[in-house]
Order: C-alpha cells, then structure tokens, then sequence
C-alpha cells in the first residue's frame, strides 16, 4: 500500500513532474496506424502527459505529432484542411509541416521572408514519431536523450502477424499498471461461468481456475521485473510468468491454443493525472493471426469508439 506522498509521486505526470520527466525519456504509444492511414486524411486529437497534441499522415505519407493549436490565436489545428504536406490553421490559413514549423502565414505574406528569425518564432512543438506494430509512437522527451526504438518482439513482425487497439480508461495509469500486475484477479474477474473454457482447450485458464490463491515472485530485470505466479494442479505446480518493462508496458502469457495469439500485452499511456489510454498488442511470430483473434482483439478497439 502507498503513502499519500509516494502515491502522488507516481501519479503526476505533466511537464516539470518527476514521473512526467521519466515518461518523457521512453518511446510512447500514441495512436493507431489504422487512425492515420490516408495521407492527407482527418487529423488524430491526442493528449498524453497533459498535453493536447495533433497527429496526422500529411499527403506525402509523413507522420506528426505537433502542438494541437496554432502559434498565432491558438486556433485548433484539428478543424484546419490536411493537405499538401501540412495543416492550415483554420482561423488565419497558417501552415504547419510535420515538423512543426510554419511553412506560409497566409494574412502576411512576406512576414517569413523579412522578418528575422520569423520560422522560430511561429514554430510550435513537434515531437518525433516512429511506425511500428501497428501503433504510431511518440518521443517527448529532450532531443539529447533519444533512445533508440526499442525492439519489442510485435514490432518486428511481417504485416498480418500483429493486431493494436486502444482505448480510454478512467483511471491513473498506475491503477491500470497495478491491475495487469495483479495475477490473483483472473481467477475470479476471468473465470467462465457457463464453463465455456473447457470447451475451447484454454488450458492455461483452467489450472488459474483450480488454485485463486497463487504464490507470489519477482525478479529484478535490467528492464524491469519478471513477474511468477505458482498455483497448485493436480499434485504438480502451475506457474504464470508475466514480463513487466519500464516504464509501463507488459507481456502477458497466452495459452497454447492454435486460434490464440502466441504474445501479447498492452502499455498504459497517461493522458493527464487521471485518465489513461490503454494500448493492446497481440501478434504471432510463426504465421498470421487467425480471423478469430482478430476478431477477439477487435472488441476493445469497437468498445473504444461506444
């Protein structure tokens, strides 16, 4: 159980806060490719780390993450026109690129050309952004202290063989974390009334079903911990491993069933102190998922949009 003060700690996560700073310094999850799939299409509102922030494909494909209003009367860009290779303001006609800088201010049109330092000055901010799994990632953090892309297994793998959703949950990302952490719930919170489980074959469910009362381990890892759970099966030991890496993001175990994913987990991205947007990345190193963990999968996205 946490202390007020510790809870506070973690919780905080806008600029300045020290969980905010530790958010900022990891490749995030920002969106769905599936939400920015058309070059020049509708822009994506977005706030993660209490900033309100836009995404968009502009028409030649590329991908942004910029400050969600315009420089000039903080006009939101959202409601602006997406096309050649930035967004207009929908106020002034303002245009801003991918990189945040503004390329035409429409209601002066020699300001950028004789003003001194006129394109810093009308900049807004930018973060950079990676393709991958999927999901369109985000860098807020200081330029200096970039990492690189970290090689999840699920981002590496061909087309077909990885599904991302994401929704909205009402809750601290810690609240989230604490849950997926928490092993001892699944055997109530999952457990299969009507016994359809032992009709599918998800075996590992079963033996989570026979003991609600695991044993509990962890290991320290270079990128977080290693989470077990000992249960008790028919004389013999169940165990349940589940990998945690900071700053937020799990795998989760799966049952080896053929219409299942073989890996899978989510990550928690705050959007401010209370809300998070909760992302889910199933995938199969082997063949391409199966219509119906496509399917199983495609829930939380449709749920998303309720």
């Amino acid at each position: 159980m946490l202390r007020k003060d510790e809870n506070e700690l973690l919780t905080r996560v806008g600029p300045g806060t020290p969980m905010g700073d530790l958010f900022r310094r990891f490749w995030l999850p920002a969106a769905l490719s599936e939400e920015l799939a058309e070059p020049g299409g509708v822009p994506v509102r977005l706030r993660i780390l209490g900033e309100d922030l836009l995404a968009f494909r502009d028409s030649s494909g590329r991908i942004g993450i910029i400050e969600a209003y315009c420089s000039h009367r903080q006009a939101p860009l959202f409601f602006g026109r997406n096309e050649n290779c930035a967004i207009q303001c929908p106020y002034h006609g303002w245009r801003f690129d991918v990189n945040g800088e503004c390329v035409e201010v429409s209601n002066s049109q020699n300001y950028l050309r004789d003003v001194p330092n006129a394109k810093e000055r009308l900049a807004i901010v930018a973060y950079p952004t990676h393709e991958a799994g999927e999901i369109v990632w985000v860098y807020m953090g200081p330029p200096e202290h970039k990492p690189d892309f970290p090689a999840f297994e699920f981002t590496g793998v061909p087309k077909g063989y990885c599904h991302a959703s994401r929704w909205l949950q009402r809750s601290n990302w810690l609240q989230g974390a604490e849950g997926e952490i928490d092993t001892s719930h699944i055997s109530f919170a999952h457990k299969d009334l009507s016994s359809e489980h032992e009709k599918v074959g998800i075996t590992g469910l079963q033996y989570s079903l026979a003991d609600s009362s695991p044993v509990l381990s962890i290991k320290e890892t270079d990128y977080g911990f290693m989470s077990g759970s000992r249960r008790n099966y028919d004389g013999k030991y169940f165990w349940r491993m589940t990998q945690w890496m900071a700053p937020m993001f799990s795998l989760i175990p799966r049952a080896p069933a053929d219409d299942f994913t073989s890996g899978g987990g989510r990550a928690w991205v705050p959007v401010d102190d209370n809300n998070t947007i909760t992302f889910a990345y199933n995938f199969r190193v082997d063949r391409p998922l199966s219509n119906r963990s496509f399917n199983s999968s495609r829930k939380a996205r449709i749920f998303r949009h309720a």
